[in-house]
């Protein structure tokens, strides 16, 4: 992380977007791990990120239209997650819903799939911000969705980036975070807000980083892919 310091107090590049849901937003405290590189690194984050957002489109609160509606200036990294709010089996479990990975990526792909979705993002993602340095952040194991619908999503979700050539922060298999193992799950994640509106509080159900869960695993991580790809 110091080296993300030194690096960007001496090149001006430091506008970061951040798309997807409740773990790029920060959940009930508003503050997550981009708030974090705003305030140690002095970058510039705008976070469209909302809570509940989810890949396949339709739902009114969507990821895709995060992306089109957001600014059109590029900046320097965009930040994405994407699928927790679909890992359900109603949707790995039915082809209808889940879909498959195109051929192509020339093609309009069918958002009210996952792997329609999930396409889609990372097609207008590269298209709109050409030049940015764009990350999939996979994010943790959490006890608060179906295990194999996690699996099955996660597995898609980072062959589409290989696909696309979109680099990814492997959160879920790599971090150490994994939120059904009890322990994890109350020291590491949060429902509600502390007493000041803030993420300090333990015990929630396994989804939400609490601010040691966002610094102990998510920071490093991350952090240390931007150095690589900068």
């Amino acid at each position: 992380m110091k080296e993300l310091t030194q690096k960007y107090n001496t090149y001006n590049t430091k506008r970061i977007y951040g798309f997807g849901d409740s773990i790029i937003y920060g959940h009930a405290a508003g503050i997550s791990f981009l708030d974090y590189l705003e305030r140690n690194y002095s970058l510039s984050v705008t976070k469209y990120a909302v809570n509940g957002a989810t890949v396949i489109g339709g739902s009114g609160n969507a990821i895709l239209p995060q992306i089109t509606e957001a600014s059109s200036i590029v900046p320097d990294f965009v930040l994405f997650d994407g699928l927790i709010n679909d890992a359900y089996t109603t949707v790995t479990d039915d082809p209808n819903k889940l879909g498959s990975i195109s051929n192509g990526f020339a093609e309009i792909f069918d958002t009210s799939t996952f792997c329609g979705g999930f396409e889609s993002i990372c097609q207008t993602l590269l298209k709109k911000y050409r030049g940015a340095t764009i990350i999939f952040i996979a994010v943790h194991k959490t006890p608060a969705r179906d295990y194999i619908a996690q699996e099955t999503l996660q597995y898609l979700a980072k062959q589409i980036c290989c696909k696309w050539s979109i680099p990814v922060v492997d959160l879920y298999n790599a971090s150490g975070l994994n939120c059904f193992i009890s322990d994890y799950q109350y020291a590491y994640s949060y429902d509600q807000v502390d007493a000041n509106g803030g993420n300090s509080s333990t015990g929630g159900s396994g989804t939400h980083p609490n601010d040691v869960g966002y610094m102990r695993y998510y920071m490093p991580m991350i952090t240390a892919k931007m150095n690589e790809l900068s």
